[in-house]
């Protein structure tokens, strides 16, 4: 059975098109069968794999409202990529009841296909974002560790408790602090503070100005400079879900 892992947090700009499609490219090289779905109408994740929203007759738009969708698969990584039809789509979801549960029933159909399935989501605490903390097993959280962003963390962490009730068996996998710049005071107190609420959940900071390596049309992780670091979380992913 496939593990579901939300990249949430409501504010945009964190990391977490970045995460999904590094952390899933790490994890196909590692030999995990991997699911990338783009749940924002932004298609971010969706362009960055090399796909033109505009050609899409099918995506997560369509798999949230029928159950139908074709995977676009290469080797041990595959994606549903999604187009602004979604945006349509999240106002749809919320002029309705009972609609958290749908992007859940939707990936019954993998559950067998696949070990893992990463859920990149939209910057907002919308029906998209309950969508998938509502199917969700994980929780990753990027977040920059400015004051700001950690306000917003603190908002992101009060949504989480309240999925909580309804999906309880979500867990909190780990709070990914993103775009660190080391030589600001004001950083390294936050990251301390950080740290000290979230402890082991808390991963090494991803510095800032470092080259985020991208997904290439052949579904490889590119560049020089941040390729171990993805190795790394792929590996705790793993050990942590017990893969």
């Amino acid at each position: 059975m496939a593990k579901t892992i939300a990249v949430a947090n409501q504010k945009g700009g964190v990391g977490k098109t970045t995460t999904v499609l590094n952390l899933g490219a790490a994890l196909a090289t590692a030999g995990k069968k991997t699911l990338l779905i783009d749940l924002d109408p932004q298609s971010s994740l969706t362009t960055g794999m090399k796909i033109d929203p505009a050609t899409l007759k099918t995506g997560s738009f369509t798999l949230l409202r029928t159950g139908e969708v074709t995977l676009l698969e290469n080797g041990k990584l595959a994606v549903i990529p999604t187009s602004i039809d979604l945006a349509g789509l999240n106002l749809e979801l919320a002029s309705r009841v009972d609609t958290n549960g749908a992007l859940k029933d939707g990936l019954e159909q993998f559950q067998d296909r696949f070990d893992l399935i990463l859920v990149d989501c939209p910057p907002s605490l919308d029906k998209l974002t309950i969508n998938a903390l509502m199917a969700a097993n994980y929780v990753i959280i990027p977040c920059q560790p400015q004051p700001m962003a950690v306000r917003g963390l603190q908002l992101f962490m009060e949504t989480y408790r309240q999925v909580k009730r309804a999906n309880k068996g979500l867990e909190l996998l780990a709070i990914m602090p993103t775009m660190y710049n080391a030589t600001r005071t004001s950083e390294k107190k936050v990251l301390e503070g950080m740290q000290e609420t979230f402890k082991d959940l808390c991963l090494e900071p991803l510095p800032y100005r470092a080259e985020y390596v991208t997904a290439s049309g052949e579904y490889r992780p590119v560049g020089n400079g941040q390729v171990a670091y993805w190795q790394k979380l792929a590996a705790l992913v793993v050990a942590k879900i017990g893969l």
